[in-house]
């Protein structure tokens, strides 16, 4: 921290800084290059013989936040006091948001003039999804009306998991030539620059076909799974096989899970972005509370890393919902604006993001019991991406609340269709049986919430939808265990607890509402 009488000079000695900075890095690899950021504001400060106070001093800190290395930002205030061409070359950012202040602040890049940016950070540029390789597989048995079988399996693993948001998949185009070649690991990192490698090998016998594969990340040569498995041949020419979708489901829930653990047990600045929002994604569907505070932790510290980026902005929406759905909040309304106040920011940086778009709608139906601009919201996600299974989702539980229940019970179908092999595949089938539920179909309901239990047996609002269910089909024995079972797993769960959360005119809560009467103390 620097102080300076007048702005101009601030901002001269911070671009003089990163031209210091440019000239040590020039002969030093990469890996030794030091790059800094700086933000400047003009503010009144109150300073002691050790230090400098005041609310500017902490916006100067933020301001250096949305720097990139090698760059300067600064606050309205500065740039007032900058000849554009003369002084610097200013770049508008417009109004940008920081975590505690609760309104927008005006930014500014500055470069000396004729300049451009010094730097682009892999970090900050990088996607944030894994990459996973498919290596086609080796044949182990030399009769040539085999060798195409381990394209086939290839082609059918890519195709299944392209349908994973959470992944980003190599082209076939790009794995092709590593055919029959090493497949070490190492050399797959160099070639492809992919975090993680698919590879097998199999041996055709007659009509079957004996398939050997594992997963493996490949930087540190980790086999995450393996597996031996024998299927007909003829189910390699079925895109939709079960074979593809098992393996698919596997790698995904691998993946994650290392991911996880990752975030869980290592601290979160020495973490690649991708883990992180798998991390986060994940462990906030797991209903514990402590679980939840650690995946708010890592959104944060994400969005932090990546300010410019919407996802990140929108999945600490999502947070907000389900801590409401999981009764974990008292205010309602007022953590519906924050989460409201995210998705707009989301959506101002990348108005075309379905997934942004999508989760406004599902604040609005969730937090702010606004039906009719969540309907909207949906519609427009929709609109931009007719594949994004979340907009259907949450369209569903809109049209289940306070809609058509038959148009509730599509839309979800839809975004089951969608999604197939979704990580969170539970929270699809849970809210697929809110919608049945809704249009009075409880055998199917119960179909559905049996299957969201059996991918995850700490989901509870599918309890609740399950105990509905119970109640309406007249198994009063089994919706009181399911009762008992939600009262351990969530000890401050009432009828009393449950009617203060959310919106009590919605059709699907009424319906719980009608069951645990139903059940009384018993």
């Amino acid at each position: 921290m620097v102080e300076f009488d007048e702005p101009r000079d601030a901002v001269s000695a911070a671009l003089s800084l990163h031209t210091s900075a440019a000239r040590i890095n020039g002969p030093l690899q990469p890996d030794r290059q030091m790059h800094l950021r700086a933000g400047v504001n003009a503010t009144h400060v109150y300073t002691d013989h050790n230090d400098i106070f005041g609310a500017g001093v902490n916006l100067a800190a933020r301001l250096a936040t949305l720097a990139g290395p090698g760059e300067t930002v600064v606050s309205a205030n500065v740039r007032d006091g900058l000849t554009d061409g003369l002084d610097a070359k200013v770049h508008d950012l417009g109004d940008c948001y920081f975590k505690h202040l609760a309104e927008p602040v005006r930014a500014f890049r500055v470069a000396a003039p004729g300049a451009a940016r010094v730097v682009v950070q892999a970090e900050h540029a990088a996607p944030l999804q894994p990459t996973i390789a498919v290596i086609p597989f080796v044949a182990r048995s030399r009769e040539p009306e085999y060798f195409a079988v381990g394209e086939l399996i290839a082609d059918g693993v890519i195709a299944t998991l392209s349908h994973c948001a959470q992944l980003r998949v190599m082209s076939r185009l790009s794995t092709s030539s590593l055919r029959n070649a090493s497949t070490d690991l190492g050399r797959i990192n160099t070639l492809l620059d992919t975090h993680y490698a698919l590879s097998g090998a199999y041996v055709a016998l007659g009509a079957k076909v004996h398939i050997s594969w594992e997963l493996a990340e490949t930087q540190s040569t980790q086999v995450l799974v393996s597996d031996r498995v024998v299927i007909a041949t003829e189910d390699l020419l079925t895109p939709d096989a079960d074979f593809f979708s098992a393996i698919s489901q596997r790698v995904q829930s691998a993946i994650i899970e290392v991911e996880v653990v990752r975030a869980n047990r290592q601290p979160l600045p020495t973490l690649k972005s991708y883990s992180l929002l798998l991390a986060a994604s994940s462990l906030m569907h797991r209903s514990s509370p402590q679980i939840l505070d650690r995946s708010y932790e890592i959104l944060n510290h994400l969005i932090d890393r990546h300010p410019k980026l919407a996802q990140p902005k929108a999945w600490l929406a999502k947070w907000y919902v389900l801590r409401s759905v999981y009764g974990g909040t008292s205010e309602p309304q007022r953590e519906g604006g924050r989460a409201l106040s995210l998705t707009q920011r989301a959506i101002d940086l990348d108005p075309g993001d379905s997934m942004s778009l999508a989760m406004q709608g599902h604040v609005y139906t969730h937090l702010l019991d606004n039906p009719d601009l969540a309907k909207e919201r949906l519609e427009h996600a929709i609109t931009v991406n007719p594949s994004d299974s979340l907009a259907w989702l949450y369209k569903s539980v809109v049209q289940a609340m306070w809609g058509d229940s038959g148009d509730a019970v599509t839309s979800a179908a839809r975004a089951l269709a969608l999604s197939p092999i979704d990580p969170s595949l539970y929270y699809y089938h849970a809210l697929h049986a809110s919608a049945l539920l809704a249009d009075g179909q409880a055998t199917e309901a119960l179909a559905a919430a049996q299957e969201s239990l059996r991918l995850n047996q700490l989901h509870l609002p599918t309890y609740r939808v399950l105990l509905t269910a119970q109640v309406m089909a007249g198994q009063t024995a089994a919706a009181l265990d399911t009762k008992r079972r939600l009262e351990v797993l969530s000890p401050g769960f009432s009828l009393a607890t449950y009617e203060k959360s959310g919106n009590i005119e919605s059709r699907t809560k009424q319906q719980t509402i009608l069951a645990l009467k139903t059940l009384g103390n018993r």
